[in-house]
């Protein structure tokens, strides 16, 4: 049977039997990435993630971070003392204590210092360590922050034995660690039972949970979840929760004995007055659990050595709760989402960013949790990149490969976030077995050397904290930030406290921001934020890190700051955190000694009636009633509408959706949309649209009625101290357009823009696509230009000449370039030295210039030298106005050395011009990511330098940029027995330059025509089809299943019983007593009998 279409853009084959057995259909994204190679420097995994190799470019930083050693200048060694198996922020620095079991000493020496201790102090950025002896040990134990910044432990591991006699017993030990003075202090109070890797947490109103673990190394488990009451004495108590739904594959270990790394998702405003809750686990051991209770009781512990073959998982669990059904006991509709990771991972940590994202570091790919011999035998095939996670993005794409390590860390790693917005990263105990099976003795491999791990955002123009509250904020409370740089957010972290993967007190909290006033003119602003409420639990009181956020780049450092819980005086006006005069909304001015009563009936937090209704509301929390103030009404009117009622301020114009999406829509009047979405006004916008979408406004002499430059502004030079500019060009051909007014022979003029007025300025030597640059003084220095046209034109390809910017005169000058220069690029040093680059020797066929010379400013008179640039030589026939750009790096080594960027069509280099004229290669720059982007002058980019923006070393940002070029091959090529460059418009070429020049586009995102006489015969390109269909026309469809024209998969006839669920079935109607199906007549019409089936 012939393939029967169905519909018009729609061709399916109905017949399954004849259908080739295809593939099962991979996702989107890796079906794509499959089909590409890896760039270099990178590894493509199984699932189609492109990863970086350890040691990747320092180019590459930007994107994916990079590993940085913690060194000690002094001595040069990295070292964190002891090996950081525990590893907790102490709060108000960025030092972090660090405690562990003593090595074994038969296998490998202490650090300095170490002997008799397993705790330091250690400062990541200055590389140091200070060791603070703790006598109960504390190995395996659990710990987390009281109210006031106190690091408590408890638990921990049997006495060290008679070769570690000064290690006594801390399977029951509670100390303290005090971050004032450095020191740890042990509790006369006792746990009730032996706590070997107990969880352990602190909760709100300070009470501290420890539970679980072991009670010895052999067993059995510790069932007791014991209280310590830190407000008066300690006692214990045992409780039940609701049950969480099972996890969605039974080989999935998750808890810390088999090493996923699990965490509370950011709290983030829910806009209903509360918080989105959502739980999520990343990766873990495909092994069963390691110990077991027989039928007896007896408590039976597996083998824990020879797994270094066990995978570990590729997936991640996300479990969002709603707090209502949890308080009813509702399990309906709650269910695990699961996603595919880019590396499996085990023993590893996950780290909240200040941003909300998530990375993930550390850890193996293979093995199960625990330790064996040594340490820990299961461990095999370290997962050297970390991984970066991102919530908010659409699943599918939350995951991306950061930088790789060239440290391995295995079982006992341990990281956490800095107050910088980097994550210290240490620890591990072990190396793979040799015969990835078991761990030979002597592998035993303590790790001290510690690594600071730099984000994507490390290397981003980033915001700063000017000044925070330094004293106690009240929960619910509004406080004020002053800041710099760009702001639109901020989040809370609290300080890390990590072991095994785990994390419990680790939290990061979105803040509701009340206002934000931005001065542009100082690039400074103040945020005013509210601090969470205290009923709504997702911020302890305690030592917290404020972050400022520039969407998803924190600022350069966290401040500490303190919350406390609110008084008990309800129902007051809270006006302490107020809004400073000046800097909302005139709204403002109500708020304060407003009468209001908080309603607890109508929930908290919940918003109160305001007399004042413009732009400010207030705002219910813990009982009292809080003035928030909102940008966006009309000051005129005071009108409240179009304000969003979940949080009382106006909502912004909702700003263009970009892409696909647009696709589907049609463009508003006056506006249209292009092949890529984007949509654009016409000619012509209305007025209204000004202050959106800018206005072209014709400069007119308002004398004459005319608008004229008087000669084509080819080169164009703002004059220094004046609005006007200098323009000057070639003389324009007479034979078909006459010249205007005042400018039969001259080819530059002085412009006025605002007055619509023109000056001739005579210039002799033809200036025609010559270089130009301002000297220190203002004056516009012009080098090389074209031959002579006629009479009156003199030679300029070796001229240089200088426009006086206070007389507007020009002079020539008696120096001259050494060789000729059309086209040449020009940039004046910070020393005041000139160089022109680059250019053809002429028009007419004559080969490229390779030679850069320098015309020395600072002489009198100028003197010029030259030399043959390595870089234009490559660029041979291409070298048109090369791109040349100063860059801002002072090298101390090298006084009155200057950095060049140096671009060509298709390549570019970085490059030094030295205080004798000489110049080097310093780098090549990596190449463009499209083969057929021509970007020089020759192809007609627009190349510059981004803004200089201050970073947070002292310096400021260097970032070039190419706009736009042609998508067609160059125009010209080097014949090699003449080393002449021949243009594809001559001779034998003329088709093809005719082609090129004429139909070739000059936009990248425009398909280009390739001359269908020079190109073999191709069926007309169908007009493309949506983002969504074209992607899925690219799959496979999986085994019963056939991929329509439009992208969609569709099941063929007879799919199995697993598909049902999904998809549907068709179930025959037939009569059981005779076995056949007939409705008696061809149903044309069917109609529903009322009360019947």
């Amino acid at each position: 049977m012939a393939p029967t279409p169905n519909y018009s853009d729609i061709a399916t084959t109905f017949c399954s039997a004849l259908l080739p057995p295809t593939p099962p259909s991979l996702p989107i994204r890796d079906s794509l990435r499959g089909q590409l190679k890896a760039p270099a420097g990178f590894v493509t995994l199984d699932n189609g993630f492109d990863c970086p190799l350890p040691g990747t470019a320092e180019s590459t930083k930007a994107t994916y971070g990079a590993y940085q050693l913690a060194m000690n200048p002094e001595t040069g060694n990295s070292s964190t003392g002891i090996v950081a198996t525990h590893c907790v922020l102490i709060p108000g620095t960025h030092k972090v204590l660090l405690f562990s079991r003593q090595i074994n000493t038969d296998l490998s020496p202490t650090e300095p210092g170490m002997a008799n201790s397993v705790s330091s102090v250690y400062d990541p950025y200055a590389g140091t360590y200070v060791p603070t002896p703790m006598p109960e040990h504390p190995f395996c134990a659990g710990h987390s922050h009281l109210r006031d910044g106190t690091i408590i432990v408890t638990g921990g591991e049997e006495p060290g034995g008679a070769k570690y006699s000064w290690l006594k017993e801390g399977r029951k030990s509670i100390r303290t660690f005090n971050p004032s003075t450095l020191q740890w202090t042990t509790l006369p109070q006792l746990l009730n039972s032996n706590h070997w890797y107990p969880t352990q947490l602190t909760l709100p109103d300070g009470r501290v949970i420890v539970a679980g673990g072991s009670k010895t190394q052999t067993g059995p488990p510790n069932s007791e979840t014991e209280i310590i009451d830190t407000r008066t004495s300690p006692y214990t108590v045992s409780y039940q929760v609701l049950d969480l739904p099972r996890l969605p594959n039974s080989l999935w270990i998750a808890a810390m004995s088999s090493m996923a790394s699990a965490l509370m998702m950011p709290f983030r405003p829910d806009g209903n007055g509360g918080y989105t809750i959502s739980y999520a686990m990343f990766g873990g051991s495909t092994s069963r659990n390691q110990a077991y209770i027989d039928p007896d009781g007896n408590y039976v512990r597996l083998d824990w050595g020879c797994n270094g073959l066990i995978p570990a998982l590729d997936k991640s669990l996300r479990l969002t709760l709603d707090a209502k059904k949890v308080m009813a006991g509702d399990t309906s509709g709650m269910a695990f989402e699961q996603e595919d990771m880019p590396v499996k991972r085990i023993q590893h940590a996950a780290i909240l960013l200040p941003n909300g994202q998530v990375l993930l570091i550390n850890g193996n790919q293979y093995g199960r949790g625990g330790g064996g011999l040594n340490g820990g035998a299961s461990d095999n095939t370290a997962a050297k990149n970390a991984v970066l996670y991102d919530p908010m993005a659409p699943k599918g794409a939350r995951y991306s490969c950061l930088a790789a390590s060239n440290i391995k860390r295995f079982y006992h790693n341990a990281a956490l976030l800095l107050p910088t917005g980097d994550v210290l990263v240490s620890g591990s105990e072990q190396d793979e077995p040799g015969n990835q099976m078991c761990q030979p003795p002597g592998a035993y491999l303590p790790q001290f050397q510690a690594e600071i791990f730099k984000l994507p955002y490390a290397f981003a123009v980033r915001p700063a904290i000017v000044s925070a509250p330094t004293g106690n904020i009240v929960l619910g409370d509004l406080f004020q930030v002053e800041y710099k740089g760009s702001v639109n957010g901020a989040t809370l972290a609290a300080p890390g406290a990590f072991t095994h993967s785990t994390d419990m007190g680790q939290r990061v909290v979105f803040l509701r921001v009340v206002s934000n006033v931005f001065n542009a003119v100082q690039g400074t602003g103040s945020l005013v934020l509210q601090a969470p409420c205290a009923s709504s639990l997702v911020a302890n009181p305690g030592t917290w890190m404020l972050f400022l956020l520039d969407g998803t780049i924190p600022c350069v450092n966290a401040s500490w700051v303190k919350l406390t819980v609110p008084a008990t005086d309800a129902n007051r006006i809270v006006s302490t955190h107020t809004v400073r005069a000046g800097l909302a909304h005139r709204s403002s001015r109500a708020l304060l000694g407003t009468d209001a009563v908080c309603d607890s009936s109508l929930g908290n937090p919940s918003r109160l009636a305001d007399p004042n209704t413009c732009g400010s509301f207030l705002f219910c929390c813990d009982g009292r009633a809080y003035p928030v103030v909102c940008a966006g009404c009309d000051p005129v009117s005071d009108s409240d509408a179009g304000r969003d009622p979940r949080i009382g301020c106006r909502l912004d114009v909702t700003p263009p959706i970009k892409g696909s999406l647009r696709r589907e829509l049609v463009a508003p009047a006056g506006f249209v949309t292009l092949d890529n979405g984007f949509d654009c006004p016409l000619p012509g916008t209305t007025e209204s649209t000004k202050t959106m979408y800018g206005a072209y406004q014709l400069a007119v002499n308002p004398e004459t009625g005319t608008s004229s430059t008087g000669i084509v502004a080819t080169h164009c030079v703002l004059i220094p101290g004046t609005h006007k500019v200098l323009l000057f060009s070639r003389q324009i051909n007479t034979d078909r357009f006459p010249t205007e007014p005042g400018m039969a022979t001259s080819v530059s003029s002085v412009y006025d823009p605002y007055a619509g007025t023109y000056v001739p300025m005579p210039m002799p030597e033809n200036p025609f696509c010559a270089g130009h640059t301002h000297l220190r003084d203002g004056t516009i220095i012009v080098a090389g230009g074209d031959e002579t046209p006629n009479s009156w034109l003199k030679e300029g390809r070796k001229s240089i000449r200088i426009f006086n910017p206070s007389t507007l005169q020009w002079t020539t000058l008696p120096q001259q370039l050494h060789s000729e220069h059309w086209y040449p690029a020009q940039l004046t040093l910070p020393d005041g030295r000139v160089l022109v680059a680059g250019g053809y020797r002429n028009g007419n066929g004559a080969p490229p210039n390779p030679e850069t010379e320098i015309i020395d400013t600072r002489t009198t008179p100028y003197t010029v030298t030259y030399k043959v640039d390595d870089f234009l030589v490559q660029a041979g026939y291409s070298n048109l106005y090369p791109v040349y750009l100063p860059l801002p790096i002072n090298n101390p080594a090298k006084p009155g050395t200057y950095y060049l960027l140096q671009w060509d069509n298709w390549f570019g280099k970085i490059s030094t011009i030295a205080p004798d004229n000489s110049q080097a290669q310093v780098l090549d720059l990596p190449g463009l990511p499209n083969t057929n982007w021509n970007a020089a002058m020759s192809s007609m980019a627009s190349a510059l330098m981004l803004p200089f923006r201050p970073d947070s070393n002292g310096g400021y940002t260097i970032s070039y940029a190419m706009f736009g070029g042609s998508t067609a091959g160059n125009n010209v090529w080097i014949d090699p027995a003449t080393g002449y460059p021949v243009q594809l418009g001559e001779a034998n070429h003329a088709a093809a330059f005719k082609c090129e020049r004429s139909m070739v586009p000059s936009f990248t995102d425009i398909a280009a025509v390739f001359c269908s006489a020079l190109l073999p015969a191709t069926p007309p390109t169908p007009p493309s089809p949506p983002i969504r269909d074209s992607l899925r026309r690219q799959l496979v469809a999986p085994a019963g299943f056939v991929t329509l024209d439009n992208g969609f998969d569709c099941p063929l006839p007879g799919t199995t019983e697993s598909t049902k669920a999904t998809f549907g079935a068709y179930q025959l109607a037939v009569n059981p007593e005779t076995g056949n199906s007939s409705t008696g007549i061809v149903a044309t019409h069917n109609v529903l009998i009322p009360g019947t089936h």
